[in-house]
């Protein structure tokens, strides 16, 4: 087995763990809906509070990116984004592609920008809001 298939693994056994201790999280995030945000961006939310964590651990002197708690953040983070997935498809009038390896940019798709870049421009948040064209 390849080592990317044995991440893949520790991430799904953490996903089975977590819903043995607390329920299934896809049923904690679809809760947001009843407060008018669709679930898939309550997982968002999430990833950039893991996002924060793992830029505050960047961040310091002396990060210490070996650490089991960057693996557990990064896990997460992980399969946080399969749940995304997993819910923008259930979600009514999104419909996420499928696809292969990307080869240059995606139609709408702006330049990316480094996180030195995006701390910098306080006119950016995580989640940009759309044109008003």
């Amino acid at each position: 087995m390849d080592r990317f298939q044995e991440i893949l693994n520790q991430v799904a056994e953490i996903h089975e763990r977590n819903r043995e201790r607390g329920g299934d999280d896809l049923l904690s995030f679809k809760m947001c809906e009843k407060m008018g945000v669709p679930a898939w961006k309550g997982v968002l939310v999430m990833m950039a509070e893991e996002m924060g964590r793992l830029m505050n651990v960047a961040k310091s002197e002396n990060p210490d990116l070996e650490s089991e708690a960057v693996g557990e953040m990064l896990n997460e983070l992980a399969a946080h984004s399969i749940m995304t997935k997993i819910l923008l498809a259930e979600s009514p009038g999104t419909k996420p592609q499928e696809s292969g390896p990307r080869r240059g940019r995606r139609p709408g798709q702006r330049e990316r920008k480094d996180a030195a870049e995006i701390a910098d421009s306080p006119s950016e948040g995580a989640f940009p809001q759309p044109s008003q064209e």
